[in-house]
């Protein structure tokens, strides 16, 4: 058995004794794949078997040793540690009680967000509405989280596509009325505009 203690600036909140379990799996933690910094993808399974919660658990992913940058889903990029022969994240994530959380970090230099799978056009008056399916994960099937959507529009179909907006939504309005005929691709992107 352990006493956990929340702290809240300077006051302090003794929770009852918590048991860990005869085995000590009250809590437990595996990655898939192993966390030993050879992936590019890690994502950690947790299962929290307590009756506490744990607002502000730490996970420590071991990735590949260079100038990365990473998309974490559930949780908090904390902190990178590049001095070892790998990198460590410190990921924050909460673990409510008597429940389970999938955390995954991946390097965002080497995601390349999926293609849209649908896009949709629809005008009314001189304007274009186009709307489309949210990319959810990335070219290898791992989840991404998209930061922004390019619009990108040509009056040709196989060339001279420019970028006309960005938008965080799954949709877009092109009021450009000076057009007989576009062409419109849409692309997901990570990072910032």
């Amino acid at each position: 058995s352990y006493r956990i203690i929340k702290v809240n600036g300077t006051q302090l909140q003794p929770l009852a004794a918590v048991s860990a379990g005869v085995d000590g799996g009250q809590i437990t933690l595996a990655f898939e794949p192993g966390n030993t910094g050879a992936a590019d993808s890690v994502t950690a399974y947790l299962v929290n078997n307590h009756t506490a919660s744990y607002e502000h658990a730490l996970i420590k992913f071991a990735m590949p040793a260079g100038n990365h940058s990473y998309t974490v889903i559930n949780g908090t990029l904390e902190q990178i540690d590049s001095n070892g022969g790998f990198n460590v994240c410190y990921v924050r994530t909460t673990l409510p009680a008597g429940s389970s959380r999938t955390v995954t970090v991946y390097s965002a230099t080497e995601a390349v967000p999926q293609a849209t799978a649908w896009l949709s056009i629809s005008t009314y008056g001189s304007c274009a509405l186009l709307e489309w399916d949210e990319v959810s994960e990335d070219t290898n099937g791992n989840p991404v989280a998209v930061s922004f959507y390019t619009v990108e529009a040509s009056e040709d179909p196989y060339s001279g596509f420019e970028a006309i907006g960005t938008t965080t939504l799954t949709q877009y309005t092109d009021p450009d009325e000076s057009y007989a005929c576009r062409f419109y691709r849409v692309k997901a992107q990570l990072g910032n505009p």
